[in-house]
């Protein structure tokens, strides 16, 4: 969020492109990239994966099981894609308003498929 208000900012501002939303961006690949190596990491360890995906077309039928087994991943990955272009159009854009322009695209679009694909009906401590 702190990468996507501040290039935001920069554009609605007309701000240069320096070295602080250089930074947020840089920060929000890093960090975005980490979560995807942990992310798949308990992709394949996780039980409600390993039957979901052992029954792909029943698991279809049950909600939680096709979410964690395809609807999650799926959506992660698109994310972190997102943030990947991001970093490449804003790294060739030729101005500071272009910059500024494609990572408010590319970041919008990131969160809103993160927004959109984590399980908000789960409760976040279980009991």
């Amino acid at each position: 969020m702190v990468a996507l208000c501040s290039s935001y900012h920069g554009w609605l501002a007309r701000r240069p492109y320096g070295r602080i939303a250089h930074l947020a961006n840089r920060t929000l690949f890093d960090v975005l990239s980490l979560q995807v190596l942990l992310g798949l990491i308990l992709y394949a360890l996780s039980p409600l994966v390993r039957i979901g995906l052992g029954e792909l077309g029943a698991a279809m039928g049950v909600k939680e099981l096709r979410f964690f087994a395809v609807e999650h991943i799926t959506g992660m990955l698109v994310a972190v894609t997102f943030v990947h272009v991001s970093s490449i159009r804003v790294r060739r854009a030729p101005t500071d308003q272009a910059k500024f322009r494609e990572a408010v695209i590319w970041q919008t679009l990131t969160v809103v498929s993160i927004l959109v694909s984590v399980p908000w009906w789960r409760p976040l401590l279980r009991t």
